[in-house]
């Protein structure tokens, strides 16, 4: 079985592990005899037009793609984007179609290479992708992860054509039962739908089962320092925890365009900023961390919540996308208003470390370790078997 295997999420030099579950899909695929060959589409802005986005939308220039992730070399195929493209790109839904199915023509040799084409990040590469399988009869499946469908395909002007990329695919899977309940709400079917959640690494996390006498008060963020992520809720959060519990210490972990502003609003308080670490330094961070915040506005399923919770890390965030589903049981969910929410969070918190609330965390990473990527993407291959009816 051979997969042409799309990484719509680019990694780049100052967000190296930018999509890494997709490259821990494409390693336990491996393991399991699967020849994948992995390519990253993704846009390549002009020194112009970064210039203009960093001014106008205080978007920050982008650094190079990189084409090795941990193990995994992938093909970089960048389209140039400058003013008139976007232009373009902004009146016309198909604008990249021509670019991309001419791209997987050269790389699919004519169809002969890949027996599936399966493509992360629906919207654009997806209106090439289904071009090109249509015209050379190769069945594709996408994988949908979280904003896609949240964000993007809430666009009413591409709305209908994101539909018909999902609804002409062999297989189409979401992360969540939430992810696809939010899909049918847009107009897809869900006739060919499928929910596969992400996994985490065995290897990495999990290894040492905790107590909760072996946790200090460590409270920690994991994620793109972002609005979607609710990395801007941090700074209420946190400062009042540290008012309500003063041994507490915080760790937020990863990197982003609030990352100053969050650096300014936490002055005083006992924080750590690591930037993007390895999976290796994460687990690191986890054996030290009592309680994992996850605030996101929107959320596909978090890979953060199975990690820290393998590691004895108890998940507190917002009932929103698929957090739940991730939590499984273990950790507390809540709903409010904007400004509910930072109380709520931290008021929660607070009660976990005074043992207020209490979960046996050694429960929970027992429950939580077998969610590996081996076992989840022993769903996929049935799925490729399936559509290939072997």
């Amino acid at each position: 079985m051979r997969i042409l295997y799309i990484n719509g999420f680019v990694p780049r030099e100052n967000v190296p592990m930018g999509g890494i579950f997709v490259t821990k899909r494409i390693q336990a695929l491996q393991k399991k005899g699967i020849q994948v060959f992995p390519y990253i589409y993704g846009v390549e802005y002009s020194k112009t037009v970064q210039k203009y986005l960093s001014i106008i939308r205080h978007i920050p220039p982008q650094s190079k793609p990189v084409c090795y992730q941990l193990d995994i070399e992938y093909q970089l195929r960048m389209s140039k984007m400058g003013f008139v493209s976007m232009a373009a790109a902004s009146f016309l839904p198909c604008f990249y179609e021509h670019r991309i199915t001419k791209m997987l023509e050269r790389d699919s040799k004519g169809g002969k290479r890949a027996d599936i084409i399966h493509l992360h990040w629906v919207w654009p590469v997806g209106i090439g992708v289904q071009k090109f399988c249509q015209k050379r009869e190769i069945p594709y499946v996408i994988t949908c992860h979280g904003s896609e469908i949240n964000i993007t395909m809430a666009e009413p002007r591409i709305q209908k054509a994101m539909v018909q990329v999902l609804e002409n695919a062999a297989a189409v899977e979401f992360v969540s039962e939430a992810l696809l309940k939010h899909a049918k709400e847009l107009g897809y079917s869900g006739k060919n739908a499928a929910v596969i959640y992400n996994g985490i690494d065995g290897e990495i996390f999990g290894k040492i089962l905790p107590t909760d006498t072996e946790k200090r008060a460590v409270i920690s963020f994991v994620g793109n320092l972002l609005p979607v992520k609710g990395a801007d809720r941090l700074p209420k959060i946190f400062h009042r925890i540290y008012e309500k519990y003063p041994g507490a210490e915080f760790r937020v972990i990863g990197d982003g365009s609030l990352r100053s502003e969050l650096e300014q609003k936490m002055q005083g308080l006992p924080v750590v900023f690591t930037g993007q670490i390895s999976q290796e330094r994460l687990a690191e961070e986890y054996a030290k961390s009592a309680l994992l915040i996850v605030p996101s506005r929107n959320e596909g399923y978090s890979c953060a919540i199975k990690e820290a919770q393998s590691c004895g890390v108890i998940p507190v965030g917002c009932n929103v996308g698929g957090i739940l589903e991730a939590m499984d049981g273990y950790g507390t969910a809540v709903i409010g208003t904007e400004k509910e929410i930072a109380e709520k969070l931290a008021d929660i918190a607070v009660e976990y470390l005074e043992g207020k609330r209490q979960i046996d965390r050694r429960k929970m990473a027992e429950h939580a370790v077998k969610n590996t990527w081996e076992h989840m993407q022993e769903l996929s291959v049935e799925l490729y078997h399936k559509i290939l009816k072997d």
